[in-house]
């Protein structure tokens, strides 16, 4: 895994569907994902498809989830984030 630490946190530059079954329950997950702007080798080319791009992610993160905790998307094209409670 490609990634650097400080103290006790790590910051990976991995495609994240790669680290869901080897991670810990992390305390926050911050990602820059997809815009629908085919701006990298995944990033779907059209807006409409982001809802098909982010459920594996959704689905994925959120069997991390510890209790109480939230897990954030946002993107420029949205108004805000979709925050899924555990």
């Amino acid at each position: 895994m490609n990634y650097k630490e400080f103290e006790n946190t790590k910051i990976y530059n991995e495609n994240v569907l790669d680290l869901y079954d080897d991670w810990e329950s992390p305390t926050v997950i911050i990602s820059d994902g997809a815009y629908g702007v085919n701006g990298f080798p995944t990033d779907p080319n059209n807006v409409s498809k982001l809802t098909n791009w982010y459920e594996e992610h959704i689905k994925n993160g959120a069997k991390m989830l510890l209790p109480k905790q939230h897990y954030g998307f946002g993107t420029q094209k949205s108004d805000g984030l979709l925050f899924i409670p555990y």
